[in-house]
């Protein structure tokens, strides 16, 4: 019996993929197999050879009959890969909490988290690459990576920032008078927010201003003319950075 060479597939990874496919037999059924490695270890006694690593291994074969033969080498080769990298977005938490780092490509594998992108030992391991990161006191990143064996994808860097509040801020009283000193109504931290729209409403109800952008905000004008001083009603319709979406309602004075 020859060892064909192209029954052979390879390993993956240093994962124990490999194997060998069942060789072409001679003789009367049944047959009864002996696989070994290349030290004589007796290892499997199916037809062909399957989750093996790479490495030398021959087969000894017996029919019904009694006659025994025995192959050549079958060659099992290594073959390493790089892995897709993970996409995990940039993480908000509020200061001493945990954060949940979600991937946007969810990937089948063994990931590990490191605090510093020097490698080492991980400081975290995944089987679903998802991980619990915390508590976060000031503003950091992380490193993930995919492993599958020997296989290694690149290291991705994750940005967490620590915040005060998930709380808009938002003024009580603006004077537009053009002294480069709030002179706009805007809301404080229009980074906390995905999505966002605002109004603002005279007494009677009116429309005086709307915007879909965080950092544009009222200069107290309405149609080209200046609004009288007075009390304005806002109300803001937003998604915070966490995927909440939130209403916000209140007063503002324009200080003339």
């Amino acid at each position: 019996m020859t060892a064909d060479p192209s029954l052979a597939y390879p390993d993956t990874c240093g994962t124990h993929s490999g194997g060998v496919l069942p060789p072409e037999v001679a003789g009367s059924s049944p047959y009864s197999y002996a696989w070994y490695n290349a030290t004589g270890d007796s290892i499997s006694n199916g037809s062909g050879l399957s989750r093996v690593g790479s490495g030398s291994y021959y087969v000894s074969v017996m029919d019904a009959n009694g006659c025994k033969t025995t192959s050549g080498s079958f060659s099992v080769e290594n073959v390493d890969v790089t892995l897709q990298v993970p996409v995990y977005p940039a993480e908000y938490v509020l200061k001493d909490g945990t954060v949940n780092l979600i991937p946007e490509n969810s990937l089948a594998g063994s990931f590990e988290l490191y605090k510093a992108p020097n490698g080492g030992s991980p400081d975290a391991v995944s089987a679903d690459d998802i991980f619990t990161f915390g508590p976060v006191s000031q503003d950091t990143s992380v490193y993930i990576l995919q492993r599958k064996g020997d296989c290694t994808s690149d290291l991705v860097q994750v940005p967490i920032e620590v915040l005060l509040t998930l709380e808009l801020i938002v003024p009580n009283a603006f004077t537009p008078n053009g002294d480069g000193h709030n002179d706009v109504f805007r809301i404080k931290n229009p980074g906390l927010v995905k999505t966002f729209e605002m109004q603002v409403l005279n007494r009677w109800g009116q429309l005086m201003f709307s915007t879909k952008d965080p950092y544009q905000g009222w200069m107290g004008m309405n149609g080209g003319q200046i609004s009288p001083s007075g009390v304005y009603v806002w109300g803001i319709h937003y998604t915070d950075i966490t995927g909440k979406q939130l209403d916000r309602r209140g007063t503002v004075i324009r200080v003339r």
